[in-house]
């Protein structure tokens, strides 16, 4: 039971933060003043970085080449007359995707990366790794290989009275979208805290690598259920995939969308104020969940009573949750090769 106070506390404290999302990133400044500091916000957006001595492997606007310099005025001006852009310039949405899993022992990395992995040998390896960081305020363990992933108790089985614990895990993917998105729907926020860290103005912030956006085809500023973001969003399937057809039954509910794909904003029905729509979280602008029937995908047990008591439904909820991290427009640079260029894979560099 006291982990299961414990983790109500953790609920309540995330609940009063509000949105879900980035809300603190590694500080490497500090200064007199409080924007000196790292928030969200360090150096640039989510601390993300270019490798550009790996290939393949995206970071925050690698440099384009010379000869195609046409296309990409004619996707800065988003201008097919210059060149017919669209069919080269193919939007993808990147986010981050977590779940609790119930495997708490064999450790397991959410997804391939060819900077980072865990080095441990087990959760709880990971967890101690962590905690050693935490003491000693470094970030040796976890700068590369590591991550301080939560555990935390989902309730008491009810024949063995033993705790139910689930492992917080996460990945992030990409989807491609299904159609262009012009860059004008994605907006610049303002942010004074990193604009005097960088004495930089309103109108060059989005210039710089900690720029924020949002993304909204709607040009007045007023309160909305759902933005262009929401639509991109709907595209992508939770943990089941394709075709990724789950309704939500608990408590009675019913017609509250397909939940097989990831949303925020869902039909219900007219309350005291005329409202129909509602908003996934209790204060969140940022957070998408999506139901799953993934067996390993640890689940929420809770009853469902008659008003009388004597007729309860059990519901087994699982879940997985999905912020939207950047938008990234691919092109063919990587294969593009006009002039013919010898390729090496000999180590080194040497001149043509």
């Amino acid at each position: 039971m006291v982990g299961a106070y414990c983790m109500g506390l953790h609920f309540a404290r995330v609940r009063s933060e509000g949105s879900t999302g980035i809300v603190k990133v590694r500080g490497y400044t500090i200064g007199p003043n409080s924007y000196h500091f790292a928030s969200h916000i360090g150096e640039s957006f989510a601390n993300m970085h270019d490798h550009a001595n790996y290939v393949g492997l995206y970071g925050l606007g690698d440099d384009q080449i010379h000869e195609i310099r046409e296309y990409i005025r004619a996707f800065k001006l988003q201008n097919e007359t210059i060149r017919p852009y669209k069919k080269f310039f193919k939007p993808v949405l990147c986010y981050m995707e977590g779940w609790w899993d119930s495997n708490v022992t064999d450790i397991e990395n959410g997804f391939t990366s060819s900077r980072h992995e865990f080095a441990a040998s087990s959760w709880r390896d990971l967890s101690d790794k962590a905690k050693a960081d935490a003491f000693l305020g470094s970030d040796f363990n976890l700068k590369h290989d590591g991550a301080s992933l939560p555990v935390t108790v989902l309730g008491i089985d009810e024949t063995t009275q033993l705790p139910i614990y689930a492992q917080w895990n996460y990945r992030v993917l990409c989807h491609p979208l299904n159609k262009d998105l012009p860059t004008a729907h994605i907006k610049p926020v303002e942010d004074l805290a990193y604009r005097q860290r960088k004495k930089i103005r309103a109108a060059s912030l989005e210039m710089y690598r900690g720029s924020r956006y949002i993304v909204d085809a709607k040009s007045e500023d007023v309160p909305q259920k759902k933005m262009t973001i929401d639509e991109l969003v709907a595209e992508i399937a939770g943990l089941d995939n394709i075709p990724g057809n789950i309704k939500e039954t608990s408590y009675g509910r019913q017609d509250t969308g397909n939940l097989g794909f990831y949303n925020r904003a869902y039909p219900s029905e007219k309350d005291a104020m005329n409202s129909r729509d509602e908003l996934r979280g209790f204060s969140d602008g940022n957070m998408y969940v999506s139901l799953t029937t993934q067996e390993r995908v640890a689940p929420l047990v809770v009853q469902q009573c008659s008003s009388s008591g004597t007729k309860c439904v059990q519901h087994k909820i699982r879940c997985s949750w999905m912020f939207p991290l950047e938008i990234i427009y691919m092109n063919p640079l990587e294969r593009w090769n006009p002039l013919n260029l010898p390729h090496s894979t000999e180590v080194g560099c040497r001149y043509l």
